[in-house]
């Protein structure tokens, strides 16, 4: 399909509703979903969330307090991105707020070793400032590479199989209630499956993360998920680097921007959110958090 089919198919956020036609806007509120396998029955996680990666250490800290006050309720981060105890700050100041907390453990910690995994979590816990996660993402189904030993591998024993007892090891600490729901990051049909076939827990993932966006599709992973009743979360909507500037700069894009009124931006994540998954939208400039959070009142 080209973009320009992509774009403009018929596609809904609601079964029940079609899309309106060019240029009319619609109040659409934004949505949640409720995540299966969670510990809390109807526990629901917000459609768009605030997500910090490349905002390291107080970098986060304006950005944060900025969409959270604009109303963003989900916040997602990682061990990696170096800024959990900086977000646990921004957080206390929100106490009385219903925010959802998302972190993940780093693609170099997978292991069969119960106290490794709790170790690493306690160690987000405590930089978040909560008692509980409320998901917990498996950040890599492979291994990492050393900091300065490009070739090696981290952990060096890792095979496929590890893979699969970090994610049991995972659902034993949602088991021990110190997390609401696990999730994972980066994984693929395949890996998916994997886990379905192989897990000794029974339980598939709450949410797969991953890149979504015009110039990646990712359709047949989307259904496998729906199939399954895995949430899908999209990160980098709006392109990863170089196809960031592409997908903002693109013809077809622009031209239904123009038709709606909106940005290039606002009109690639509307177009995530009617594929009916969560969108992680993040920024450092207060103009762009806004402009992002500005996508609620109009369905293409």
């Amino acid at each position: 399909q080209t973009l320009n089919q992509r774009m403009k198919r018929k596609t809904s956020i609601d079964s029940s509703s079609e899309l309106s036609s060019p240029k009319k806007l619609v109040k659409h509120e934004n949505r949640s979903f409720v995540l299966k396998n969670a510990s809390e029955e109807n526990m629901v996680l917000p459609q768009l969330g605030f997500g910090t990666y490349r905002l390291k250490k107080d970098d986060v800290k304006s950005p944060l307090q900025s969409a959270l006050n604009l109303g963003y309720k989900m916040v997602d981060t990682a061990h990696i991105y170096d800024n959990e105890k900086e977000i646990g700050q921004v957080l206390q100041s929100h106490k009385g707020e219903k925010i959802f907390i998302a972190t993940k453990l780093w693609r170099s910690h997978q292991t069969d070793d119960k106290k490794v995994i709790e170790k690493h979590l306690n160690k987000s816990l405590k930089n978040l400032q909560t008692d509980k996660l409320d998901l917990w993402l498996l950040h890599w189904p492979g291994p990492g590479q050393h900091l300065f030993r490009r070739s090696h591998m981290v952990p060096a024993h890792w095979t496929p199989a590890l893979r699969v007892a970090t994610w049991d090891l995972m659902v034993g600490c949602q088991r021990a209630k110190k997390v609401r729901a696990v999730g994972v990051s980066n994984f693929s049909l395949r890996h998916l499956q994997e886990l379905k076939e192989k897990s000794t827990t029974g339980i598939m993932p709450a949410v797969n993360q991953i890149e979504l966006h015009p110039y990646l599709v990712q359709d047949e992973l989307l259904e496998y998920c729906r199939k399954e009743g895995i949430v899908v979360m999209a990160y980098c909507a709006r392109g990863e680097g170089k196809k960031n500037d592409k997908l903002l700069q693109d013809k077809t894009i622009n031209d239904i921007a123009a038709e709606y009124g909106k940005s290039a931006a606002q009109v690639i994540i509307r177009w995530a959110l009617q594929k009916g998954v969560v969108v992680l939208a993040g920024s450092s400039n207060d103009d762009h958090i806004q402009e992002n959070a500005r996508i609620c009142d109009f369905v293409m």
